[in-house]
């Protein structure tokens, strides 16, 4: 059986992304790392997990909290599954000046390859 074709999203095609298995990379390296979760408030509310190390951050209120990040530190942005809406935040960001990319397959690739997750509070 042949794997499933390759999600391709041609208007954020030239949108920088990372692999779930790079972030992990960062995060274990412990290199400086902003990792952002932009699941929208109606998603996170059902959820009771989050990527260890990320703070969530409402996707629709991008200009309340974008203050509170480093220009200096690269920036990690996800969404439940890694299409729209941490696709639109990561450009939101770098539109902004940061170096921001989106995490490819969101949380749930993230929970797929093992990675840490923390109770969401």
């Amino acid at each position: 059986m042949e794997p499933p074709r390759p999600l391709v999203q041609k208007e954020f095609g030239d949108l920088p992304s990372v692999a779930v298995e790079e972030v992990k990379a960062m995060l274990d390296s412990g290199k400086p790392v902003q990792i952002i979760d932009a699941r929208p408030r109606s998603y996170v509310s059902r959820q009771q997990d989050i990527m260890d190390g990320a703070v969530w951050r409402d996707p629709e209120r991008i200009h309340d909290w974008i203050g509170k990040l480093s220009k200096s530190d690269p920036v990690v942005v996800f969404c439940a599954y890694g299409f729209h809406v941490g696709c639109k935040t990561a450009i939101a960001l770098r539109e902004a000046g940061f170096d921001a990319k989106y995490m490819k397959g969101g949380h749930s690739a993230w929970k797929a390859i093992g990675g840490p997750i923390k109770l969401y509070t």
